[in-house]
């Protein structure tokens, strides 16, 4: 009997293994319950034009660099013609459209991973990836609140009025807004607007951006030939392992990465120290992230620096940077840790770290593997380490202060500079001396206070904007019906106003297929790219009506000219010449380009009919509309054919005769007083 229980108890030490493997196997933690400002659990992957960076130390814009950290309290704005892309904790991603601001404002992971960010203005598309039970994405706007509980893809647009416009593509999205909650799925489309009204409709097809995010997002998940060696929480770096280097069979460590970089090339030499949540953050300029952040470094003859991933029996942990610290009153140096090799931060970055926040260490247990390197150990002078200039000091053997204690004055000391050396603002910009070219406008700030007071709904059917009542739910087929409707702030029994059925009278959804996002009820307020805008002379001359007869060319003729009177011109045609009607050109048509209504680009049919009657052409100065035109009786010359649109061709005037007038048929000019 002893001896099947001694037997028993590896069998039961490899399950409980197991299971504790798995419950840490898909995912990548961040910074413990002692940092609760999300560092870690987001970063910038791509910026397209002119991005700009709001921290809340600074609390004053900068430009923006790509593979930044983000933290809860930044703003992200996305300049004229530009794209911003995000990554978050978990692999859900977000981009960014032209003139858009995102508020980073709740990212934690204690009771499950929670993602919350504000939508100021402009216009953003999101995509989320399998989540937990306790998981949850949300985005709030000013009058709405839209949340995705697993994988999910859908585009938020906020207009300069506040309306809100939100078109699932993939999956379900949660609404809530102040006529309850509802579920969007699929295919649909709704529309928020200020007063509480709600449009319903399908999703348009897709337009320039859609695409160009769905190219963003098969880069993430196609399949990576370097899934088989990271741990299934990095997957979502997969495709950086794939660009910019190969793996190795290695005999003590087994599978190993070596990046393709240039001869002399050392980890965290290429990049500087930026100052994000409290602690000095690296921000490599390299095409690779993961590998600063995650895992440990060695080096071989053979292959050169190479990295290796972290173990999965350990937990996949985020940190600032694995590096050691060594800094004096006039230098500051660092090296990369080795595997094995323990991590002193200020926070818990899992088993193989110390906390210095309720740990306080005076020997340091490193030998630091990696100092005895060539180029290893990075010397900048203190000055330039604050100011992110990475200009390294050219050091000897003897000057090596992990070699050799005390060298250049510098001690090794457990975690970061972060309490003895201050950061100045340099050292928290992205890009120190870099100036932003464009900025949000001053009324996204009284929004911004809005979207701060939003609470976040982990659960499904939980209120964001009552924290712990319970509204109802109502059925998407409900919500652009007309009707009473109950709404938040109303006392019980008490309806508050009715919501409209659609713009201008017009039923949701009733609209044709084909036309560009978002459609044309939902397309009123959304400013064009400044490439695609109207100037004030060009607008004229779109507006300019034909010439009225008598005037400048002469006028057509023929039964469409009589027929011209009596019709009703519709919105979306325009009478021309000849009796033929144009279509009116759709709006839209460009990457992000939306209808700009009356903030600029191409007015709508509403502004240019100003108070005429619908259906009606608005009436012109010197020009009456209520009766239809006289028709012209051209003088036809005789032998002169008519066409078949009923217009009369104009003959060319005849030629005049060259010389001195002595050609037949014309009298000389001294003879025409006679």
């Amino acid at each position: 009997m002893r001896t099947l229980f001694r037997r028993a108890i590896p069998v039961l030490g490899i399950i409980l293994s197991i299971f504790t493997v798995s419950g840490i196997r898909g995912r990548a933690f961040a910074a413990g319950a002692d940092q609760p400002n999300g560092a870690g659990m987001a970063r910038v992957t791509l910026i397209r034009g002119d991005g700009s960076f709001n921290g809340k130390d600074t609390n004053a814009w900068a430009a923006l660099s790509p593979n930044f950290s983000l933290e809860d309290g930044d703003r992200l704005w996305a300049g004229d013609n530009s794209k911003i892309e995000i990554q978050f904790s978990g692999g859900h991603m977000a981009w960014l459209n032209y003139q858009t601001e995102l508020d980073i404002t709740n990212m934690e992971q204690t009771k499950g991973l929670a993602i919350q960010v504000g939508l100021a203005s402009g216009e953003a598309s999101f995509a989320t990836r399998p989540m937990g039970r306790n998981d949850v994405f949300q985005v709030d706007t000013p009058n709405a609140s839209a949340r995705a509980y697993d994988k999910t893809r859908f585009r938020v647009t906020v207009l300069s009025d506040g309306t809100t416009q939100i078109g699932v593509a993939r999956g379900r999205v949660e609404l809530e807004s102040t006529a309850g909650i509802s579920d969007i799925r699929a295919g649909q489309m709704v529309e928020i607007e200020t007063d509480g009204s709600i449009n319903t409709s399908t999703l348009p097809e897709k337009d320039s951006w859609d695409r160009w995010v769905d190219a963003r997002w098969n880069r993430y998940t196609r399949p990576s030939r370097s899934a088989r060696y990271l741990p299934p929480a990095l997957d979502d770096y997969g495709y950086e392992f794939d660009n910019n280097g190969h793996w190795v069979d290695t005999p003590g460590y087994g599978w190993v990465w070596a990046p393709a970089v240039s001869p002399g090339w050392s980890p965290y030499s290429n990049g500087r120290w930026v100052w994000v949540g409290g602690d000095y953050t690296w921000l490599p300029y390299d095409p690779f992230y993961a590998c600063f952040h995650y895992g440990r470094w060695a080096w071989s003859l053979s292959i050169g620096w190479y990295w290796l991933p972290p173990a999965p029996s350990v937990g996949v942990w985020w940190s600032p940077g694995y590096v050691g610290w060594a800094w004096s009153g006039g230098v500051v140096s660092w090296v990369p840790l080795a595997p094995g090799e323990l991590y002193y931060g200020f926070g818990y970055y899992g088993p193989r770290s110390v906390n210095l926040n309720i740990t306080h260490v005076t020997a340091i247990r490193n030998v630091y593997v990696n100092s005895r390197v060539t180029n290893a150990v990075v010397v900048v002078n203190r000055n330039n380490f604050l100011a992110g200039r990475t200009t390294r000091v050219a050091i000897s053997g003897r000057q090596n202060p992990f070699l050799h204690r005390g060298a250049m004055g510098a001690r090794v000391m457990p975690g970061t500079p972060a309490r003895v050396i201050k950061p100045i603002r340099a050292t928290m910009d992205p890009r120190p001396g870099v100036k932003p070219r464009h900025l949000p406008p001053a009324r996204i700030q009284r929004v911004r206070q809005v979207l701060q007071r939003r609470a976040i709904a982990r659960a499904k059917g939980a209120s964001a904007f009552k924290p712990g009542r319970k509204p109802q739910r109502v059925p998407f087929s409900e919500l652009g019906r007309k009707g009473p409707v109950v709404r938040h702030g109303a006392a019980p029994g008490r309806r508050l106003a009715p919501v409209s059925p659609g713009i201008n009278g017009q039923r949701p959804g009733n609209f044709q297929r084909g036309r560009q996002w978002p459609r044309t009820q939902f397309n009123r307020k959304r400013q064009a790219p400044p490439g695609r805008r109207l100037t004030p002379a060009r607008e004229r001359g779109r507006l300019r009506q034909p010439p009225a007869p008598g005037r400048g060319k002469p006028a057509p003729s023929g039964p469409a000219v009589q027929e011209r009177g009596r019709q009703r011109v519709s919105p979306g045609q325009s009478p021309g010449f000849g009796g033929r009607n144009f279509q009116a050109p759709p709006y839209g048509g460009g990457q992000g380009v939306r209808s700009p209504g009356s903030e600029g680009g191409r007015p709508s049919f509403q502004e240019r009919a100003g108070s005429a009657a619908p259906g009606r052409r608005p009436p012109q100065a010197g020009r009456p509309t209520s009766r239809p035109l006289e028709r012209l009786q051209p003088q036809a010359r005789s032998g002169a054919r008519r066409p078949a649109g009923g217009q009369v061709k104009a003959q060319r005037r005849p030629a005049r005769p060259k010389g001195n007038g002595n050609k037949k048929g014309r009298p000389k000019k001294r003879e025409e007083g006679r």
